[in-house]
């Protein structure tokens, strides 16, 4: 098999994700180890956050502790879908591998596949967006930047890892899954809170098609984390 580096590294991942889910997890038939395929399809979420134009900078939120994170501008859209494909592709693959035989051992081999800078996207950043880039700058000087003034165009850059782009998806729609069952929706009628009950409903059991999936690349991205911060 191929080795992991440059999986990271390709180009051409963009593209990939068809791929990887047409391929069998099991991996026998064509060849391909599981661990690989998870690795593509990580690298695939991290790299479809990045493929946004630099002219729309990614959001500065505050966390708690007074520090702040960023945003990709598709996560901070107000639509919220209760699919989410690939991130569902990621929670069967790791469901398979803890369940396989050594399964602790390939996962282990994923979480050192990331490295705690992530990917580097840059690019050119027009004039307009330029007070955007520089609070994001400002806030997170080691996960964005731009170029010094004078230059034209002025080049921006950020920074996107592993971890966050596992954890943005399934967070949001927990989020927003709990925000329908507060009663925030009750203007929307009963189309959102129907949507909830089939996400998480245990009887009959699609749980284990949508919520289910989704809380294992969470999982996996506080553990990236947890490496990343230590």
């Amino acid at each position: 098999t191929a080795p992991q580096k440059p999986l990271l590294a390709s180009p051409a991942l963009a593209t990939a994700p068809a791929a990887a889910l047409s391929a069998p997890l099991a991996g026998h038939g064509a060849g391909v180890e599981p661990c690989s395929l998870l690795v593509l399809a990580i690298t695939a979420l991290v790299e479809r956050e990045m493929s946004q134009p630099l002219s729309q900078p990614p959001l500065v939120c505050r966390t708690a502790g007074c520090s702040h994170c960023l945003v990709p501008p598709s996560r901070a859209a107000t639509t919220i879908s209760f699919h989410l494909p690939l991130e569902r592709f990621v929670g069967a693959a790791v469901q398979r591998l803890a369940a396989a035989r050594g399964g602790e051992e390939e996962l282990a081999k994923v979480a050192r596949a990331f490295s705690s800078e992530g990917l580097r996207h840059e690019g050119a950043c027009g004039a307009e967006a330029e007070a955007a880039w520089l609070a994001a700058a400002e806030a997170c000087p080691e996960r964005a930047g731009l170029s010094a003034a004078g230059e034209a165009p002025r080049t921006a850059w950020w920074r996107r890892s592993a971890a966050e782009a596992l954890l943005d998806g399934p967070l949001q729609l927990a989020a927003a899954a709990a925000a329908v069952e507060g009663n925030l929706w009750v203007r929307n009628g009963t189309a959102p809170r129907q949507q909830v009950h089939n996400y998480a409903s245990t009887s009959p059991p699609l749980c284990r098609l949508m919520a289910d999936p989704d809380r294992l690349p969470g999982q996996l991205g506080a553990d990236l984390w947890a490496c990343e911060a230590g």
